[in-house]
């Protein structure tokens, strides 16, 4: 008799269990969670993968901007400093210097003659003139520039900084019968009167002598030349070695 309950006890222990079992297990579901899982972690490290991704594209193109100070073209998130850093991730200096004289080759007639200083994948120094550099007061006055740009490279980076920076004006210009009149008095077509960062009793700036701002319009269009030649070179350093323009 007890033998006959121990069985029937045991046989419904066995029965419990595989109801228990087939209960828990619904075909399918148990591949799908882990499919899902996986998938879930895949997205994730997609998702990680391009978030990488986009920010090395926004640290590209942070490009560095410059401000005229009293004391000439300095750093605008550091005014002791008279240069700017131009990051170019995964550039070696020697591919950053070829890039640059590839630059200077494309906007320069006569490159050979621009170029006053060089040494390969390590600096280059070059001028530039520019007529009309800056139009004021309604385009009446206008400003010419002459300059030296110095480039230093390292990998990764380059160094920029205007080591010369000289501005002249031009007279002013006469109404049309002044002109007529006695136009031996007005001299168009060179500048001849020097413009100052900081004015004198003498010759006219963009800054009073007591530090103010005067000229704020001439200022601004200073600042937006350079900061736009700032990214022109930025883009043309980080150019890589098959170019778009290449794909015939």
């Amino acid at each position: 008799m007890k033998n006959i309950k121990l069985m029937l006890t045991l046989m419904l222990i066995l029965l419990f269990i595989k109801v228990h079992v087939h209960a828990q297990y619904i075909p399918g579901k148990i591949n799908d969670i882990s499919l899902s899982s996986s998938h879930n972690r895949g997205t994730a490290s997609q998702s990680n993968t391009n978030n990488n991704v986009e920010s090395n594209k926004t640290e590209l193109l942070k490009t560095p901007t410059m401000q005229l100070t009293e004391n000439g073209l300095r750093d605008a998130n550091d005014k002791e400093k008279s240069f700017v850093v131009i990051n170019c991730n995964g550039k070696t200096a020697m591919e950053l210097y070829r890039n640059a004289v590839k630059y200077i080759n494309k906007i320069y007639k006569n490159p050979d003659e621009v170029i006053k200083g060089k040494m390969e994948g390590e600096y280059l120094k070059f001028n530039r003139s520019q007529s009309k550099f800056v139009k004021y007061n309604y385009d009446y006055y206008s400003i010419e520039t002459h300059y030296q740009t110095e480039l230093n490279f390292k990998d990764g980076k380059v160094k920029y900084e205007i080591i010369e920076f000289q501005m002249y004006q031009y007279t002013a210009r006469p109404t049309y019968s002044q002109y007529q009149s006695n136009p031996n008095a007005y001299n168009l077509k060179d500048p001849t009167i020097p413009f100052l960062i900081v004015r004198n009793n003498k010759y006219d700036g963009v800054f009073c002598s007591n530090g103010e701002v005067c000229m704020s319009e001439v200022k601004q269009k200073i600042e937006d030349w350079f900061n736009n030649e700032i990214k022109l070179l930025t883009n043309a350093l980080n150019e890589g070695g098959n170019s778009g323009s290449n794909n015939w």
